[in-house]
């Protein structure tokens, strides 16, 4: 994605960070668990789908390629499958 992979390591570990931090405010806000986990789990997958999609070699040097497809195509349905439950749960 830009020079090297550990700086590539580092942008994803801080957008991990972050998505955690907002994931935890958000649960002190609301508390509401699912939606906290939602939020984690499309924080994550934002993170992950960024340094995958513009083809970071982390993925390649650890030898977690399967990681950087899951992020691409599964983890985007999973969150649009608990995003749709979710405002089911809360129209009721």
């Amino acid at each position: 994605m830009f020079s090297t992979t550990i700086f590539d390591a580092y942008i994803l570990g801080f957008l991990v960070v972050v998505a955690v931090i907002v994931s935890l405010v958000t649960l002190s806000v609301s508390k509401n668990k699912k939606l906290s986990f939602i939020v984690l789990s499309c924080g994550l997958n934002g993170a992950f789908f960024l340094i995958a999609f513009f083809g970071s070699g982390v993925f390649f040097i650890y030898d977690t390629l399967w990681l950087a497809q899951f992020s691409l195509f599964i983890w985007p349905i999973v969150n649009i499958v608990l995003i749709t439950q979710y405002s089911k749960q809360s129209k009721k």
